[in-house]
């Protein structure tokens, strides 16, 4: 049996190696592509003399994604004001690809797709960068550069090749637009230069998608099972495994009690293996509700710029648990949610405190809930197109 283990531990390193190799080499020519006559030099962001046609830069269109989601919205929103809106690809999906993903994340969209062959020969009176990798690509393409900044993408990487063509964007000298004032201050404090200028539009959620489902919260006081659901992804900025190892001492806490925790994980690839808890997948916006009103509590990981989906939660009146790491502090007041660190007792008491006090738990929420209603996709939209019409003065 020690002979197998050993030979398995072999065979394995073996297979772990050519990975490497193959991602590794994936990387150089990702990295060799997007390289191309690059010098690293600040555009000459030149006014248009008219601001007619729009062109987001897009890696593709993936379903249930929210950044993806979110650029549909401002899309959309912008062809209402006379703005020609077209999404053009690096990627490799189809047209119909991204039209049937689009589908899924907003029904009603408005604009066109191109795939990845029109990117040498697109035009446009602005063109948008969504994120690193599309800044590269936008250089090249005649029009006026915003950047469009969801996100601070650097903290996607370790310090090395991705992370630094990420944090080297900033200073290509496009006009930048960031979704909410956290990416800006990030970006103003790790800037190698600090006379870029970064507007700032609200980051908004969909009012009419979520509803509040009036919870009774003098309830909780009395429940032997609590229910969490958790957004996660299989990416390192949302934390997919400290999560769940929180998660499960925390189940040990409750336990010894007398008391049980469920915990459901929405966000993942349905073949993703948790270690305690449910997968229950990708979940449409209708599931996302039903989810919401059938749980206690919901719990997110915004340590990079912060999710939509605390706000959605937010929206449907279920009390949010987040880390007091992250970005949560930067857009809401205090006694807006459950903040915890990584420490299973820490959070048992402050979830054993909002529930034995009842009655802070429901004003907490309703303090969240008044909050977020000064937001609204309209109201953002409209502080990017004044920004549009601002270019030009």
């Amino acid at each position: 049996m020690v002979i197998v283990n050993k030979r398995m531990k072999k065979i394995l390193k073996t297979i772990y190696r050519r990975l490497k190799n193959i991602e590794r080499t994936y990387e150089y020519y990702e990295i060799k592509k997007l390289l191309a006559k690059e010098n690293f030099s600040a555009v000459r962001n030149e006014k248009p003399d008219t601001i007619k046609n729009i062109v987001f830069i897009i890696p593709g269109m993936v379903a249930h994604a929210g950044g993806h989601t979110s650029i549909l919205r401002l899309g959309s929103k912008l062809c209402d004001y006379g703005y020609n809106i077209s999404y053009v690809s690096y990627g490799s999906q189809s047209i119909s690809e991204m039209k049937k993903s689009a589908s899924l994340n907003l029904e009603n969209y408005k604009g066109f797709f191109y795939d990845s062959s029109y990117i040498k020969k697109i035009s446009g009176d602005v063109i948008v960068a969504t994120n690193w990798r599309s800044v590269y690509i936008a250089k090249k393409i005649p029009g006026y550069k915003i950047y469009f900044i969801q996100d601070y993408e650097p903290y996607f990487y370790s310090l090395g090749d991705y992370y630094f063509l990420a944090k080297y964007t900033y200073d290509m000298g496009f006009h930048m637009i960031s979704l909410g004032s956290w990416n800006k201050s990030v970006i103003e404090k790790n800037s190698y230069y600090n006379n870029r200028k970064i507007d700032v539009i609200d980051f908004p959620y969909e009012k009419t998608e979520y509803k509040n489902g009036k919870r009774d919260f003098s309830l909780y006081k009395e429940k032997k099972e609590i229910k969490i659901a958790v957004y996660i992804k299989d990416e390192e900025k949302r934390l997919p495994y400290m999560s769940q190892f929180l998660l499960s001492n925390l189940a040990e806490e409750f336990k010894k009690n007398g008391k049980k925790l469920h915990v459901l994980y929405f966000g993942l690839d349905p073949l993703f293996k948790v270690h305690y808890g449910k997968n229950i997948g990708k979940l449409s916006k209708k599931q996302l509700n039903q989810l919401y009103q059938n749980v206690d509590f919901g719990m997110v990981a915004s340590m990079t710029n912060i999710s939509l989906i605390p706000y959605e939660m937010i929206a449907a009146g279920l009390p949010v648990i987040e880390f007091i790491e992250g970005s949560f502090s930067a857009f809401f007041p205090e006694n807006s949610a459950i903040l915890t660190n990584f420490n299973a007792s820490t959070l048992y008491r402050r979830l054993s405190d909002a529930m034995i006090n009842w009655q802070q738990l429901r004003d907490s929420q309703i303090n969240a809930i008044k909050y977020i209603q000064q937001y609204s996709w309209d109201k953002t939209v409209k502080q990017f197109a004044d920004i549009l019409e601002n270019i030009r003065q």
